[in-house]
Order: structure tokens, then sequence, then C-alpha cells
């Protein structure tokens, strides 16, 4: 998801959901999918399981003790020479004070390609932080997809981070079932913090797949942000898919968050991609409901 993608391209955080059905995070991502009429039902169906779930994980604050909890709700809306897109991402998180996390989404997203191509995806996911440390956590995530007619029917990734001064150290294990054949990928790389406003990623992703040799991608990430919402992206590398055809990418994208209220945001974002084997640009619109519930009930109830 474009907007996505730029918020979130440091691999850390809460709004991580939005990563799922990102292809490639050094390209700001490929971008969810068309829009196609559905049975109602089904949909609220699956919404109603993953509240469930979550109701789940609330019986649990008792063996987490205090927690704070945060919800988002968020669509996005994408256009391009190449596709176009529509998203829907519901969100939930606890913490505690030691900063153990546990997360819930679901995510709906359609895809509609210009050569009449077209993904549906209802996913289920599922995500955890643990922190032994103040140097140190690891972080667990999964999704599953219920519709048979997406790419990947599920993923799950683990990751282990090391802090160190300025500079984030992690090493990413990701288990992927994608176009029918698992892989295994390992994803070492690094975030530098050169100021509050300016931070670099550089990531590699070494994946391995039956029908393939080992394919390649290694790229950088720059971002950089100001108080008013606005943020600056640049990013690029060199990707091999293990037929010795390599494809050197670079893109550019632009962010503006405007903060409606304390809970509300939008966003637009514009993005410019150039690559040995395709060149797309592309629009997006998002629209975020975020809360907070538990650290106003804590003040009344000590929730």
């Amino acid at each position: 998801m474009l907007l996505s993608a730029c918020l979130d391209a440091p691999v850390s955080g809460w709004s991580r959901f939005a990563e799922w059905g990102c292809e490639n995070a050094f390209t700001v991502c490929q971008g969810p999918g068309e829009l196609v009429v559905r049975k109602g039902e089904e949909v609220w169906m699956r919404y109603l399981i993953s509240i469930g779930l979550f109701l789940f994980l609330v019986c649990l604050k008792a063996e987490l003790g205090a927690t704070s909890f945060r919800s988002e709700w968020a669509g996005e809306f994408a256009w391009s020479d190449l596709r176009d897109s529509w998203s829907l991402n519901t969100g939930f998180a606890r913490e505690t004070p030691k900063g153990q996390e546990v997360r819930l989404g679901f995510l709906v997203e359609e895809r509609s390609f210009n050569l009449g191509e077209s993904f549906q995806d209802h996913q289920l996911q599922l995500g955890g932080r643990w922190k032994p440390g103040s140097k140190i956590f690891f972080e667990l995530d999964g999704a599953h997809s219920f519709s048979p007619d997406f790419l990947a029917r599920w993923q799950a990734k683990t990751s282990m981070h090391i802090i160190y001064r300025s500079f984030e150290f992690f090493q990413v294990v990701e288990f992927r079932n994608y176009q029918a054949e698992n892989s295994l990928s390992l994803q070492p790389g690094f975030l530098f913090s050169a100021s509050d406003q300016v931070q670099l990623l550089f990531r590699t992703n070494w994946s391995l797949k039956p029908s393939q040799n080992l394919s390649f991608i290694g790229g950088f990430f720059v971002t950089w942000s100001s108080q008013l919402g606005t943020r600056v992206y640049l990013s690029g590398g060199r990707a091999d898919e293990g037929d010795a055809v390599f494809d050197e990418f670079f893109a550019v994208a632009l962010l503006q968050s405007f903060q409606i209220s304390e809970f509300v945001s939008f966003r637009v974002a514009y993005r410019e991609y150039f690559g040995d084997l395709r060149r797309e640009r592309s629009l997006g619109l998002g629209l975020s409901l975020r809360g907070r519930g538990a650290e106003m009930a804590e003040k009344k109830t000590k929730f």
C-alpha cells in the first residue's frame, strides 16, 4: 500500500499491519487491489471473527497487568499507471508498561490491473512484541488469507532487534506461501536515526523457493520528516529473482498528513518508481481513525 508503506517504512512499530501484501518495501510497496462487489455477509462474518479474537485478547489483561489500548480504522485509495486499488484495515493492540504488546488486525484489499487481472483478499493478522530489555526486543507477525484467488495464502515472520545508540540492527526470518509455493527468506539490515527528522534504512532480502535459485533484493530507504506532517522518501536498490536478470530500481515519494483532530488524520501521497523492468506513477489518499481507549479509562476505573 502506497500510504501505509510511506508511513511505516521503518521496520518496527504498531502500524505494521498494513505491510502485509507488499511485495517489496523498498519500492514503497506494490499496493492493494481492485474494488469488487462481494457478498456483504461474508465480509461482516470475518469482521466478527476478528473482533471475537480480539475480545479473547482483552480477557488476558489480568495476565498482562496494566495495559494501554490502541485501535485504528484506516481506508486507502490508490491510482497508478498500472493498477487501481482500495483497502480497509482495522487493527487493535494492547501494550504493557514494559513494552510487551499483542496486536490483531483485519484487512480487506482489492487490486485491479490494466491487463485485466484482479485479486481480492480478506486477511486476518496477528502480531506481538516481547521486550526483555531496553536495548533488545523480538517481534512475531502472521497473516492468513481467506480468499483463494489472492497470491499469498499465508505469511509468518519473526524478527530480532538490537538498539545501539542511533542504530537499530535487525534480522527478520519470514515463511511465506506465495503463488502456491512455500519460501523462506532472511532479511538482515539496520535503521540509522541521524536526527529526529532524518532516518536511513538498509535492508537485504535473501529468499529461497523450490522452483528458483536464491533470489536477492538489496536496497536503502531515506526518510525526511517535518513537524508539519510532511515526509519525503528516497529509495533504491537492486533485485535478482534467481534468473540472473537484475532489476535496478529507484523511487521517490512525497506524503502530506493532515491532523484533523486528535483521533482523525487525512493523508495524501505521490510516488514515482523507476526500474529496469517497469516504471510507475501513483497517487494515494487515506483516512485514519485512531483511539486510545484504555488510557482514558485508566483515569476513572484504573483499567
